[in-house]
């Protein structure tokens, strides 16, 4: 038997666990745990996370995608296939920002 308490991240370890056979989940928010903490503490969980996405994960105890994701870890699961037997040739490209202030880099992996 096991009991894991956590901040409900949208980590692969933590979907494989709740996805596993006989286990049973319970999900309680922080209002549900409101009168053993420090008021203080509570307007600092509202303070910070009130209005924002992250509020189901923080204080609701949802599951959420990370913010800015381009693709939903449900659309990353659809396009799965079955591994192939062999590649011959597998090819990565990879598209760097162009300036300083660039965030995102394009990665593209093909195989045939």
């Amino acid at each position: 038997r096991l009991v894991v308490t956590s901040t409900p991240r949208p980590i692969r370890a933590l979907k494989t666990l709740i996805a596993e056979p006989g286990v049973a989940m319970t999900r309680a928010g922080t209002s549900a745990n409101a009168g053993n903490l420090a008021p203080a503490f509570l307007r600092t969980l509202e303070t910070l996370y009130g209005g924002t996405r992250l509020a189901a994960q923080e204080l609701d105890g949802i599951i959420v995608e990370t913010d800015g994701g381009l693709f939903r870890a449900e659309d990353r699961a659809r396009c799965r296939a079955a591994k192939p037997a062999r590649l011959d040739r597998v090819v990565v490209a990879v598209d760097p920002p162009a300036t300083a202030t660039g965030g995102a880099c394009g990665i593209v992996v093909v195989g045939r």
